[in-house]
């Protein structure tokens, strides 16, 4: 009898396989976590994992991770507001604090088209009759992709997918900094085109101006969501301690490009340019950021 190939059937197999390996590559760490359940998503089901992305599905949850982190065994190498990262098993694991009430809506809120891919996993508890033993595995797991995600796969391209966004709620979660820092990476990799590349770079400054930063707090949360070893003089240098011989001026003279995009983005006269001291901040930012021995690569 012949065999029929059904590609949803095939895909939803292959990402099912992915999310199994995804979980039990950081069990110690979800299990320490305690989550009830999360979302794995995003470019760790692609060819090259960099990091691996948990998203709780109660924003609760991060808040009793973030609150115990002195008594992790496995501690964060950095916090911010919008992630709790992790160095487990030579890879960069991030505890994301974003909510989402489906693992629909999370997926299709990521920007490009290549990593709108993820899975909702339930872990599940179990003792031996004489409870000697525990377990701690997949209770349940269902994944879902976009069809946007599909013809990428496809394709072998990528693209920017939050352009003709219109919802000021969703417009207000953007983070085009870190879109655009990763687009050129895409580009890189040979996921786009130079015309698209170029396309690309227009849409995300297109959403860049049409967000703005609201006040100071706002433009350094966007920075927390880019990863800081890409302006810096060398993104892959090891990882070094306070009392590192380190040339601070030329972290700042490269970081200053981005102060002035906040400067820039004031015109309209909602917020106030960054003081002497917001500047010193962000400056303290990067001098306290650790790297890992690999470099903090983005998704």
């Amino acid at each position: 009898m012949e065999s029929t190939f059904c590609f949803e059937t095939e895909l939803q197999k292959k990402h099912e396989a992915i999310a199994r390996r995804l979980f039990y590559r950081i069990k110690p760490l979800l299990s320490e976590w305690g989550l009830s359940a999360c979302y794995i998503a995003g470019g760790c089901f692609t060819d090259t994992v960099n990091d691996i992305d948990v998203f709780p599905v109660d924003t609760a949850e991060f808040s009793s991770v973030l609150n115990r982190c002195k008594d992790l065994e496995t501690k964060p190498i950095y916090e911010s507001k919008n992630a709790l990262t992790f160095q487990y098993d030579n890879i960069r694991v991030q505890l994301c604090n974003y909510c989402y009430p489906t693992l629909e809506a999370l997926v299709d809120s990521f920007d490009f088209a290549h990593i709108q891919v993820g899975a909702y996993i339930r872990p599940m508890h179990m003792c031996s009759t004489d409870s000697s033993e525990s377990y701690y595995g997949i209770g349940s797991l269902l994944t879902y992709c976009t069809d946007d995600y599909k013809r990428s796969l496809l394709s072998r391209r990528t693209w920017y997918t939050l352009y003709d966004v219109t919802d000021p709620a969703r417009i207000e979660r953007m983070y085009p900094l870190s879109s655009m820092l990763r687009a050129i990476k895409y580009k890189e990799r040979g996921l786009m085109s130079k015309s698209q590349y170029a396309t690309t770079l227009i849409q995300i400054l297109y959403n860049l101006l049409r967000r703005g930063f609201s006040d100071y707090a706002d433009f350094k949360d966007q920075l927390d969501a880019v990863d800081l070893a890409v302006i810096t003089n060398n993104p892959y240098s090891p990882k070094f301690k306070e009392d590192d011989d380190c040339d601070y001026n030329q972290v700042c003279m490269e970081f200053e490009p981005l102060m002035q995009v906040y400067h820039m983005l004031h015109h309209i006269g909602r917020i106030q340019p960054a003081s002497g001291e917001e500047r010193e901040q962000l400056i303290q930012e990067i001098e306290r950021y650790e790297y890992t021995t690999q470099g903090f690569d983005i998704d």
